[in-house]
């Protein structure tokens, strides 16, 4: 939609009669274009006009508000996630560990695998989660970070 013309802050409209008729004539067509769509959105003045943007912008706010609700939530079960399969893909690794007759050979060759277990057991854990009983199969959909 365009803009109304201001006649007022150019010279150029004082100066040719002409000029201005036009703006004028353009400036009631953009007016007779705007009323139209608003009696069309059933808004009859220009109180009803501000009271629609506002309520409008008030939803806006609040979808907003649930995005970021939503995205923190998102990123807090896609670290969760990333747990569960650190915990799943070295818990083998740990179990080895501690049935080995020579377990400092076995961490200097498997140290890496190891602490990546007792890392993501401890966020687990500080998250309220058993990590024994994860079901990583459950799991409905995965993200991706």
């Amino acid at each position: 939609m365009r803009q109304i013309i201001d006649t007022s802050a150019d010279p150029k409209f004082a100066e040719s009669t002409g000029l201005l008729k036009w703006a004028n004539k353009e400036n009631l067509k953009i007016a007779a274009k705007t009323y139209s769509l608003m009696t069309g959105k059933n808004i009859h003045n220009f109180s009803e006009l501000n009271e629609r943007i506002s309520s409008f912008q008030e939803q806006s706010k609040a979808a907003n508000q649930s995005i970021v609700s939503l995205e923190h939530q998102m990123r807090e079960l896609a670290e969760t996630i990333k747990y569960a399969e650190q915990y799943k893909e070295n818990k083998s690794y740990n179990d080895r560990y501690e049935k080995v007759k020579d377990q400092d050979r076995f961490l200097r060759k498997y140290e890496s695998h190891i602490i990546l277990f007792a890392g993501a057991e401890r966020m687990l854990q500080r998250k309220g989660i058993d990590p024994q009983h994860i079901n990583l199969a459950a799991t409905p959909l995965r993200i991706a970070a």
